[in-house]
């Protein structure tokens, strides 16, 4: 009897918690920063290592702690993932694809100075 009604309660939780969602609508603005790994119908360049802490691989599968800069993720580990291309509308832009299970071992992702992004962020702040 107490598993019906914690199994009820449970529902009508989920069903409270889904119908209160909220979409997201509209734009958070310009982008304040614009990175660009460039296009092309190979795969690109190696970024170095002041910007990512992970191998970079020139051709064949991503195995464990190495990116590529590529513009389709097809084929990078066998049919393991999902196949998806550039978001920018250029069929041949690049992005960064890494493979890492495990983030905290594997060192930074990707890092890029970025001059005048304090001042921004305290100009919205100040008349936001």
């Amino acid at each position: 009897m107490q598993k019906k009604h914690l199994f009820s309660l449970l529902t009508i939780f989920c069903i409270y918690i889904q119908s209160h969602a909220q979409l997201c609508e509209g734009s958070l603005g310009d982008p304040i920063v614009e990175i660009d790994f460039g296009s092309g119908s190979n795969r690109g360049s190696t970024l170095g290592s002041a910007i990512t802490a992970f191998t970079y691989r020139a051709s064949g599968e991503l195995d464990e702690g190495e990116y590529s800069i590529v513009n389709s993720s097809s084929g990078l580990k066998g049919n393991a993932w999902h196949a998806t291309t550039d978001h920018t509308g250029n069929s041949n832009g690049y992005m960064m694809v890494i493979n890492s299970a495990v983030i905290a071992s594997e060192g930074v992702f990707y890092t890029k100075t970025i001059s005048g992004f304090a001042r921004i962020l305290l100009m919205n702040f100040l008349h936001g």
